[in-house]
Parts: C-alpha cells; structure tokens; sequence
C-alpha cells in the first residue's frame, strides 16, 4: 500500500480510490460514499457513510444493494484515510451477506 510511495506506514487517498474502483470492477457495482455530520451529539463527529447499487440507474432509484457506515468517533486512531479504507472493507462485507446479489461471472 502506501509504503510504496513518500508518505506514512498507512494508507493514503490512492490506496481508498484504487479499492474502490477493484471493488466496483469485480463485484459489478457503482459505490458511492457521503460524509455526515453528527452534531447534536457531544462530541461533533463524522460519519462516513458508502452504498453500492447495481447500477448507474438503480442509484438514481435510490435502490441500493448494501451499505456501510464507519464513525470517526468510535474509530480509534488514523485519519480519514484509514477510515475510508476500513469502510470500503465494510462495505465488501456487507455486499457478501446479501444474498440477493449476484456477482457477475466473467
């Protein structure tokens, strides 16, 4: 991972980029991933929230076939990087206990 390139032991923005387009190449899907924030609670948090739908036009449905969700605040250490990367493995997770999903075979 980034220990290929000048920056920390951890990862970075290409490393989350790169995971997500592997994972919308192999498992079929469009992901997107939007930040919330969480204010009303003490302490201000950001939630990171990503969705992979089957298609262009089933996201514009608002259809989507799995989801994951990963809190800044309840994360632990690392940055936004790591907190990307981690919910991009959730979200893999996730697509693999839906049973509904059927993952083309090339």
């Amino acid at each position: 991972m980034a220990s290929s390139r000048v920056t920390s032991n951890g990862p970075d923005w290409q490393d989350v980029a790169k995971t997500a387009r592997e994972l919308e190449r192999e498992l079929g899907v469009v992901i997107t991933i939007e930040c919330g924030l969480r204010l009303a609670t003490s302490p201000a948090h950001i939630v990171w929230i990503a969705r992979a739908y089957a298609s262009e036009e089933k996201r514009a449905a608002a259809e989507h076939l799995a989801s994951a969700s990963v809190s800044m605040l309840t994360r632990g250490g690392g940055g936004t990087d790591s907190a990307l990367l981690l919910l991009l493995y959730e979200l893999d997770r996730d697509i693999y206990r839906n049973k509904h999903l059927v993952i083309p075979q090339f």
